[in-house]
């Protein structure tokens, strides 16, 4: 998924960002990015906070626990404060290896590239004054409206919140929720609810659709449903 900060650095004409009521429906768990010394926006005064900076990404050690923490709050929509030290580029500058691929092991990941996603994938950016939720930005390029009750509106009028958090059926007041993975990939469609994506599903198949944030290893034979198990999730 392409990075929130990147779009700092694109060109907003006037006062076209949107700005929402913050924080968005409790469900959502958004969390919200802050330079360092600010003091977090109301709704977050009590939230648990993390400091990502240069002396985080020299320490491999602390850097595996704070993906590990920062993803732990994403997947359980805790909110949480992000103080960011880090210009835009030092935190989504791509990683690489030269390791053969063999030889990284299934739970091999770019931890600075994993941290950056973490840092902005359900985050306000409150770097600036008003802050601002990038992914409704991301929705009005696409043609969704600002305003109303939600995040955007939505080509038929309906309100809708665009959602960062795991992707998986997520409740917000009644309204629409379109995941920002289909904001990212061009669309604006809203996403099923839990009880239709998992409808007509045996058990074993509803567990692996519904599994929580993060992979899920499937192991079956051949027309036990796998591929159906995948499209449902």
């Amino acid at each position: 998924m392409a990075g929130c900060p990147r779009e700092a650095a694109v060109s907003v004409p006037g006062n076209s960002l949107p700005v929402m009521p913050m924080p968005g429906p409790p469900e959502l768990g958004r969390a919200v990015v802050v330079p360092p010394g600010a003091t977090p926006p109301g709704p977050w005064a009590t939230a648990p906070s993390v400091t990502v900076d240069a002396e985080l990404l020299a320490d491999e050690a602390a850097l595996a626990a704070a993906v590990q923490l920062l993803h732990r709050r994403w997947a359980g929509r805790e909110p949480h404060v992000v103080e960011l030290h880090l210009g835009d580029d030092e935190l989504a500058a791509p990683e690489a290896t030269s390791d053969d691929p063999w030889r990284l092991g299934d739970r091999f990941t770019f931890l600075r590239e994993r941290l950056h996603f973490l840092v902005w994938a359900n985050s306000y950016d409150a770097r600036r004054d008003p802050p601002v939720w990038w992914w409704a930005y991301k929705a009005e390029r696409l043609g969704a409206e600002p305003g109303g009750p939600a995040d955007v509106v939505l080509a038929d009028g309906s309100p809708a919140y665009v959602d960062g958090g795991p992707r998986g059926p997520a409740a917000a007041g009644g309204m629409s929720v379109v995941h920002a993975e289909s904001v990212a990939a061009g669309r604006l469609a809203p996403g099923r609810s839990g009880e239709s994506a998992l409808a007509g599903l045996a058990p074993d198949q509803a567990a692996a659709a519904g599994h929580a944030a993060g992979a899920a290893q499937v192991i079956a034979p051949a027309g036990s449903g796998k591929t159906r198990t995948l499209i449902a999730r």
